[in-house]
């Protein structure tokens, strides 16, 4: 029984609610498909028009069939500096609400024809094994889960989707909690790419950088023994120093930390 169903046949707002989402659900997949693309990698994602307007931020001005856009006429878009795997995660999130990180592991265009170079020169496959190595053994971290969050919450964060950003900040958080849990090499290396990552492309004032600079603090005596945790310094100092030696929680906690620092304090969700 749908929640209008009281016995007495009369219309409320939430059958009209209903009703209308109804159409807007439906007229979605009556609207024609847009095909989105990158620039690392072949596959192509489609999506239907509706729903890449209603929901793709800035993308909706491609989207619309008048936009007056080369991509608009094409009904195609090539993201020039977007991973393949974080367009399929939007392109998921768009239909689902939601977005999973276990998606293929990213190669790039040149790892993946240096391949297939290799595997039609050497049948045996000797070679090819030991370059597939490599490529497992640098991409282990590019591909870790934190990272999936941080690309998909940086690309909201770009093409103004905040849903979608609302939804990998709190992924990614989480991510950080659980990680935390695990004293690994892993881990620890992943943190140091995640640090490096999110403050070279976010806004110094972004509510993220403020939770990684606690989180950073926090965890200072073990991130600092990674070799690579010196070379980020220059870019992630300003968002640790208002913390150093006061920041005895993690984040998550929820612990209000009095600073002199701009940038708009993390206090949980």
């Amino acid at each position: 029984m749908f929640p209008w169903h009281t016995g007495t046949g009369l219309r409320t707002h939430v059958q009209k609610d209903f009703e209308k989402n109804l159409l807007t659900y439906a007229s979605n997949f009556e609207s024609d498909i847009f095909k989105l693309e990158t620039t690392d990698d072949a596959r192509v994602y489609q999506i239907h028009s509706n729903l890449l307007t209603t929901k793709g931020g800035v993308l909706k001005t491609v989207a619309q069939v008048d936009g007056g856009f080369k991509e608009s006429k094409d009904r195609a878009y090539t993201f020039k500096s977007t991973s393949t795997g974080t367009v399929a995660r939007f392109v998921e999130w768009a239909y689902k609400g939601d977005y999973s990180a276990n998606l293929p592991v990213e190669h790039s265009a040149e790892e993946i024809s240096r391949l297939r170079d290799i595997a039609e020169a050497d049948p045996a496959g000797s070679e090819i094994e030991n370059l597939a190595k490599r490529i497992r053994d640098t991409t282990v971290d590019e591909n870790h889960i934190l990272l999936c969050h941080a690309r998909v919450y940086i690309f909201g964060d770009a093409y103004l989707i905040p849903g979608l950003k609302t939804l990998a900040f709190d992924k990614l958080t989480k991510g950080v909690q659980r990680a935390d849990k695990y004293n690994s090499l892993d881990r620890d290396t992943a943190i140091i790419k995640l640090l490096d990552y999110c403050f070279s492309n976010l806004h110094p004032d972004d509510e993220l950088l403020d939770f990684l600079g606690q989180y950073t603090a926090f965890r200072i005596h073990k991130l600092r023994e990674i070799p690579n945790f010196l070379d980020i310094v220059p870019k992630v100092g300003y968002a640790i120093l208002p913390y150093i030696g006061r920041c005895t929680e993690p984040p998550w906690e929820k612990r209000h930390y009095e600073t002199n620092s701009k940038l708009p304090h993390y206090t949980g969700r």
